[in-house]
């Protein structure tokens, strides 16, 4: 659907304004740093078709205390956020909350995520579902990304973009995961595991590929949006479609590689914090 037709909607999807502190311990060759993340509502988009929506409803829901590395995917039965779409409210919605917070991120324990659930409507007609597709998207371009090559540069190797300390697009720093429920997500104990749903899937970037030396290969490995569903393929019984947004591990050792000496990321302290700014959003 063309942008013009869609309604904007400023929403708080929990991945606001983030402040990361990177914290580097060389031992060997290893560089480990430690992220911190603060959340605040109102900095993201969500495009939503005009009415009828095929969603009822977006909620969002932080990451459990009791999740570790070896499950991640077990997450809070409370929602932080709750979007309920009503086309007979001011704006489409009604909301209830305010933010969700991504745990702290650091080099041992990297695996943080939350979770955002759509709930579709019941009694869709086949038509219906076919518009229940789910995308995502970035307003930072290949030009802008921290992973693009300096090619003026003929004395080194080096970023275009070097990590500034705020302003950083978050969005070149994660990692998506989508899959469809047959039924509403009901607790495991005092968890939703989404483990069986998800663990198996295809995480997608923003940032699809990187060369040996960490930079993008190409403006075709950078993508200014990503498709998660397409309602041609949603299956019949589907009730929730959920994504999953997470740190990606690679991505940050890469970042982290061609900005070293970078004095914005460390110096004789070895500690610095770092701003991210949310530049995605969500695409229904």
């Amino acid at each position: 659907m063309d942008d013009n037709r869609k309604y904007r909607l400023k929403l708080g999807l929990a991945t606001g304004m983030s402040l990361f502190s990177l914290l580097s311990v060389f031992i060997g060759v290893f560089a480990w740093f430690s992220v911190y993340r603060q959340v605040q509502a109102d900095n993201d988009l969500l495009r939503i078709q005009p009415s009828p929506l095929p969603f009822t409803k977006l909620e969002i829901y932080p990451q459990a205390d009791s999740a570790s590395a070896s499950d991640i995917y077990q997450f809070d039965t409370t929602a932080g956020v709750t979007y309920t779409f009503d086309w007979s409210k001011e704006g489409g919605y009604t909301q209830t909350g305010t933010s969700v917070a991504l745990t702290t991120y650091n080099r041992l324990e990297h695996n943080k995520a939350v979770l955002y659930v759509l709930t579709l409507r019941d009694g869709l007609s086949d038509e219906e579902r076919k518009g229940a597709s789910v995308g995502l998207f970035t307003k930072t371009a290949y030009d802008k990304s921290l992973f693009r090559k300096d090619e003026s540069s003929t004395s080194s190797v080096r970023a275009k973009n070097p990590l500034l300390a705020s302003g950083n697009p978050l969005s070149n720093v994660l990692a998506f995961r989508t899959a469809t429920l047959p039924s509403a997500l009901s607790a495991t104990g005092s968890v939703f595991d989404l483990a069986s749903s998800v663990s198996g899937t295809t995480a997608v970037q923003f940032v699809s590929a990187l060369d040996a030396s960490g930079f993008l290969d190409s403006s075709a490995s950078y993508k200014t949006s990503l498709s998660l569903l397409d309602g041609t393929s949603l299956p019949s019984d589907a009730k929730q479609v959920v994504v999953v947004a997470e740190y990606d591990l690679s991505l940050f050792d890469a970042l982290f590689s061609i900005n070293l000496g970078n004095d914005v990321v460390m110096d004789a302290a070895g500690e610095k914090t770092i701003g991210f700014d949310s530049d995605w959003g969500i695409s229904l």
